[in-house]
């Protein structure tokens, strides 16, 4: 996570002594990563590790004030995450994290980049998704969100 580079910045020097090679993870809809935070805060917890566990109805109200300043801010910091690969020359692969959800095949690419065999299985997690509803029913205030991004560059992020 670009968090924890911040946080110790000697991982990099580490990962190009070592020759590591990275998953550059992204998620292309930045407004369902804001909808993310906003549960994490909510609950408590970024990760669910029954179905029982999910919060029930649960809903968020995004600032529609901050809202295009936090979305530039997602924008910018996996530009910044492309731009330390490319210049660290660390051997990396970028996988959209929509893509890895639409189809499992999708892993095929990522394990074949890790030189791991699936053995014909796909991936399995133990962490279950803690959203499963649309953005026009986890979000409160919907309605001011859409006015805000249906006239800026953001507007394709809208479900």
């Amino acid at each position: 996570m670009y968090s924890q580079l911040r946080a110790f910045p000697e991982i990099l020097p580490y990962m190009m002594r070592k020759r590591l090679r990275v998953v550059h993870l992204v998620r292309h809809n930045h407004l369902d990563v804001l909808i993310s935070f906003a549960i994490k805060r909510k609950i408590g917890r970024a990760h669910l590790l029954t179905p029982e566990d999910r919060p029930k109805d649960v809903s968020v109200d995004i600032d529609p004030t901050s809202l295009l300043r936090d979305l530039r801010k997602l924008q910018f910091k996996h530009s910044v995450g492309r731009q330390l690969l490319r210049v660290s020359k660390l051997n990396h692969i970028e996988v959209a994290y929509e893509d890895l959800v639409e189809s499992q095949s999708h892993f095929d690419d990522v394990l074949a980049f890790l030189h791991v065999s699936a053995d014909g299985q796909p991936p399995l997690s133990h962490i279950f998704k803690t959203r499963l509803a649309s953005q026009e029913q986890i979000i409160r205030n919907y309605e001011e969100v859409k006015r805000v991004l249906e006239t800026s560059q953001f507007a394709a992020l809208l479900e």
